[in-house]
């Protein structure tokens, strides 16, 4: 049933440095908002991730989370701006819903959102709307971030003593993210 949910951040891998610092672009968010404040089913879900680089070992995988839908969506976007900081990493959103833009603007956070991206190997799923921020989801597109995702979690990681390979779902720590992927694979 609709309810309130604060949800809790969860870090998996603290940032790395590099002399005292975090470098650029190391890190970076995918976020899922919700559409409206109030009661709701929906959730608001962010992912960091760590670029695969030089740096860290592993990369290229999950390092911290947050899914939740407090009381307003100011609530939620401080704890992802917390997060984008505590990274040093860019948030990439769908650009159609949520508040972090007008958010950010009120808070002086617009350099932590990563501008407008597209899918430059694919002329079909070309479809900037000068939003600034973010990206403009199609159903092309969704449908092309499914092969993504599925050729990401399927990859391969190391093999084993036994002969079987690790791949990325089987580092994957976040309960609620496996059981997403289930229900969506079974629908």
């Amino acid at each position: 049933f609709p309810s309130h949910d604060i949800g809790a951040v969860v870090i998996y891998h603290a940032p790395h440095k590099v002399n005292g610092k975090i470098p650029d672009n190391l890190y970076y968010i995918g976020h899922d908002p919700y559409a409206q404040d109030g009661l709701g089913n929906s959730l608001g879900a962010a992912y960091v991730m760590v670029n695969p680089n030089k740096f860290t070992n592993p990369d290229d995988i999950i390092v911290a989370s947050y899914i939740g839908r407090p009381g307003s969506q100011d609530d939620y976007n401080k704890i992802l701006f917390d997060l984008a900081e505590y990274y040093n990493a860019k948030i990439g959103f769908e650009n159609d819903r949520g508040e972090i833009v007008p958010f950010a603007k009120r808070t002086k956070k617009l350099n932590w959102l990563k501008g407008e991206f597209e899918m430059p190997l694919n002329r079909e799923l070309q479809s900037k709307r000068n939003r600034v921020y973010g990206m403009h989801m199609t159903p092309a597109r969704k449908a092309q971030g499914e092969i993504y995702i599925r050729d990401w979690l399927n990859e391969k990681r190391f093999q084993k003593e036994d002969g079987t390979f690790v791949t990325n779902v089987n580092l994957i720590y976040d309960l609620g993210l496996i059981r997403e992927l289930i229900k969506y694979s079974l629908s």
